[in-house]
Order: C-alpha cells, then sequence, then structure tokens
C-alpha cells in the first residue's frame, strides 16, 4: 500500500491529502466526488460567526467550485435539531427544513436529536426529502423506520453511506408509548458491511456516525481498526475538530466542531485503482448570511422571535432560576426531596424575564424524573454529582432541597432531612432524567440505583422548563 501525506497549514483552513491503492475502477478514466458534512449544529440557525444562514453562503460556494450537485454529497452527522430556541419551540422542524432546503443527502440523528421523542424524529424526516439513517436503532415492537445505509450514484461512482448514532439512547415515545434503543456501532457496522459487500460492489464507503474517537464508555478509534474496508468516517458528538486524520493505513478521520462554525469537505478523486483523498475545514466565520434562505424562512423565524421576546414574567428583585425551577419540581411531584442542577447553566436575574431567558437558563429538553431511594443511595448520588462537578469546572454547583448535608474534605457526610418522621429507606427523589437517560456512562451510580426494581423510577413527562415557566408566572409580579 503506498501512501503520500502532505499537511498544509494556513491561516483558517488545514488541509491534509493522501493516496491510497484500491482495486475497483481501473479504467483509467479520472473520477471524482466531494464530501461535504456538519455536525452538532445544535439548532444554530445564526450567530456572530456560525450558524445555518451563513453556512449556506459557504456551502452553495464550495459545492459550486466541486461540480454543482452531480458531484456533491452533503451529510450530517447529528445533533442539529436541539439546542436553541428556534428548534425548541418547533420540536426541531424548522432545522429539518432548514437543512432540506440546502439539499443535504443524508442526515444521521445524534442523542439530542432524540429529545422530543421518536415519533416526532419520525414525522419530522418524513416532511423532508433529505434521507435519515439510522441503523443502530432497535424497537421493541417495530422496525427500525430509519434504513441503516444507502447508495448514492454521482458522477459515474458509487457510494455507500452508513448512518449511525450513539450507542446508549433510550426512552419510551410519548405518543406511539414504543420503547426504542440504540445498540453497538460495532454490530452495527459488521451487520451492515455485509449487507454492502454482498450486493453492491462500491467505489467508497463512507460512515457518518455520531460519536467522537474517544467516547464514555467505548472508542470509536478501535471500532475503526476492525474495518479497513470504511474508506472515511464523518464523526460527530464530542465537537471536536480534525480537518483529516488518517487511522491504520486504512480510514480518514473527519470531524468539524459544532454550531456550524466550520464546513467539512472530503474530495475523492479515482483513478487507475488509485485513490487520492484531500480533506479540510473551511471556516464558516466571515461568510455573509444567505438571503434567499432568509427571506425563505423569514416569516417562520419572525413568528419564533415574537415568542422568544414574550415577558414572562416581571420581578422586582433578582430570583434564582435554577433555585425556583427545583422547587417547582417538588411542588409537581410532591416528593420528600430534591436535587438539580448540571443539566442546565445558572441564571439569577431580576426585572423582565423573557422566554428566551428561561431557555437560557433550561437549554436541554430534560425532563422531571422520581424514584425511591434510602439515605444512603441518595448519599452516593449526591457524592457522583459532587464528584463531577471536581472533574468538569464548567458546572458550579449541586441545588437540593428537603434536607441539610455536611461535607468533610469533599465527601457527602451526615444528611438531615426537613420532613419529621420520614421514612429513611423509601424516599422519593425528584430530579433531571438528565441523570439516568443520557446515553453513555456519565452517572454510573445513579443509573445504577435508577434500574434497580424497587426504586421506581418514573420519567414524568413533564419539561422542567414548562415546570420553571408555570411556577414564574405563578410566583411573579407583573
Amino acid at each position: 500500500m503506498q501512501k503520500v501525506l502532505i499537511h498544509i497549514v494556513k491561516k483558517y483552513l488545514i488541509s491534509l491529502v493522501f493516496s491510497l491503492c484500491i482495486v475497483w475502477d481501473a479504467s483509467g478514466e479520472e473520477k471524482s466526488i466531494s464530501l461535504f458534512a456538519t455536525s452538532d449544529l445544535h439548532g444554530n440557525i445564526d450567530s456572530d460567526d456560525a450558524g445555518i444562514l451563513r453556512l449556506a453562503t459557504v456551502l452553495e460556494k464550495e459545492v459550486t467550485a466541486a461540480g454543482g450537485c452531480e458531484k456533491s454529497i452533503i451529510l450530517d452527522c447529528g445533533d442539529f435539531s436541539q439546542g436553541s430556541v428556534e428548534a425548541s419551540l418547533t420540536g426541531g422542524k424548522i432545522i429539518f427544513e432548514l437543512l432540506n432546503y440546502l439539499h443535504y443527502d443524508v442526515i444521521v440523528p445524534g442523542n439530542h436529536d432524540f429529545d422530543y421523542g421518536l415519533d416526532k424524529l419520525v414525522a419530522n424526516q418524513k416532511e423532508i426529502s433529505s434521507e435519515m439513517l439510522c441503523g443502530n436503532l432497535l424497537l421493541s415492537d417495530a422496525k427500525n423506520p430509519f434504513r441503516g445505509w444507502k447508495l448514492i450514484t454521482k458522477n459515474g461512482l458509487k457510494i455507500a453511506i452508513i448512518g449511525l448514532t450513539y450507542p446508549g439512547v433510550e426512552g419510551i415515545d410519548r405518543i406511539s408509548n414504543l420503547s426504542y434503543k440504540t445498540g453497538s456501532i460495532n454490530d452495527a457496522i459488521k451487520k451492515i458491511l455485509h449487507e454492502i459487500l454482498l450486493s453492491e460492489k462500491p467505489d467508497l464507503i463512507v460512515l457518518s456516525v455520531h460519536g467522537g474517537l474517544y467516547n464514555s464508555g467505548w472508542s470509536l478509534k478501535n471500532i475503526i481498526r476492525k474495518f479497513p474496508e470504511i474508506d472515511i468516517v464523518f464523526a460527530g458528538h464530542t465537537h471536536e475538530k480534525f480537518p483529516g486524520k488518517l487511522l491504520y493505513n486504512h480510514t480518514y478521520f473527519i470531524q468539524t466542531g459544532s454550531s456550524a462554525e466550520y464546513l467539512g469537505e472530503a474530495t475523492v478523486k479515482i483513478r487507475d485503482g488509485r485513490k487520492e483523498i484531500n480533506s479540510r475545514l473551511i471556516p464558516v466565520s466571515g461568510a455573509t448570511v444567505d438571503s434567499e434562505l432568509a427571506d425563505r424562512f423569514k416569516s417562520s423565524l419572525d413568528n419564533i422571535k415574537i415568542e422568544k421576546e414574550k415577558i414572562v414574567v416581571y420581578f422586582k428583585s433578582k430570583v434564582d432560576l435554577n433555585q425556583l425551577a427545583m422547587d417547582s419540581m417538588l411542588k409537581e411531584t410532591k416528593a420528600d426531596v430534591a436535587i438539580f442542577g448540571l443539566s442546565g447553566s445558572f441564571k439569577s436575574m431580576k426585572g423582565e424575564i423573557k422566554y428566551k431567558d428561561v431557555f437560557s437558563a433550561i437549554p436541554y429538553e430534560d425532563m422531571i424524573a422520581t424514584m425511591i431511594v434510602n439515605k444512603n443511595e441518595l448519599k452516593i448520588i449526591l457524592q457522583e454529582l459532587y464528584s463531577y462537578i471536581k472533574k468538569k469546572k464548567k458546572y458550579k454547583r449541586v441545588l437540593y432541597a428537603g434536607f441539610s448535608l455536611e461535607q468533610v474534605r469533599g465527601k457527602v457526610g451526615a444528611l438531615k432531612f426537613d420532613k419529621k418522621n420520614l421514612d429513611e429507606e423509601k424516599i422519593q427523589l425528584v430530579f433531571s432524567s438528565y441523570y439516568v437517560e443520557y446515553p453513555g456512562n456519565k452517572f454510573p451510580e445513579i443509573r445504577k440505583i435508577a434500574k434497580n426494581r424497587g426504586s421506581e423510577y418514573r420519567n414524568t413527562g413533564i419539561l422542567i422548563r414548562d415546570a420553571l415557566l408555570t411556577a414564574l408566572r405563578n410566583y411573579g409580579r407583573l
């Protein structure tokens, strides 16, 4: 196997080039295809130096330079439909519509794209022509609504695209009541590659996956080692930037960061059995807003802006929105104790509090959850959260109610409960579903306790943000 590896470093642009010998397409005619990719857009439609409206300008320019749609494929690696007020107020629909308008060929759901429920995800996808691939989605009593791979033929080349999401996503849909989970990346690739190689002879095999090289509990890098048939991997989830990285002399790895800050491009040329891949990250910073796209969605965005700017309540003095969110969780469930934190920014405000401020305090679609714990389990939960805060410097505190605690040298000590005659073997705890349902192994002790049959873990289906909105309207003074 012959390799040529060239690094070219310029301001705002990094390219990586290499050539690999392959056994297919030895016709002597050079054929090329450009693959463009994004990941972790998180609903960012427009910001000062990024966003989909600016990405559109860059994408149009680069697709045209590559020879147009017939010589281009556009992919997204997930977590596109959650993370902004615009996305949340439409259940992700407006982001689906934007990507469809930009002629994305394939989109892969990330873990946060399941936040609105599986039925909503399926409904949004059915409204657009872009195809969603998710080969490792497993349903309890139904067929996977998404295919695992797709063959795209452009410019005389056959490109097999595999789409997989982050493993460990679990849920029960709020509408259909179907339970679902996302399975092993390794097992899904093994099965899908068998299908591809049995039925087709593609010139290029591309994996679009919501997962970084190194993830909590699993390594994509180790998985890639096992499958030399895969030529290119576009990745996401960890928000890292890789303009191009050759792994194990057979697979090219690219990751585009987040929030539409960069557009990834891999250009493949095939001639006389040799494959040459050039890749780069193209900055969106400095690009102007695509006026045609902005005009097309002006009415929808104007309506959303009205909702964003609506005054929810007026407070004469500062109010801790996160404290109020936790109080609302207690009131909603009548639990004995509450724990809240990590899933949102801590924000104290006074004066006009608008919907966008509430979203800023609670930016995720986390639900109110309850379970039964004993005193020792409660201490274990608290200790895991405090240890996580120490490890992740961006988090400042854990809020709690219904008890007081002592900490000695970073360890959770004695607990004293507010309720008299509380059964310390059966304490009803209210907290965020995030601690249990976030994929991976972020909070293993909390998840272990929740999985115990006696915990009676329950996701109430009530958004913490909605509970906070109710509390604000009740407590505020206009």
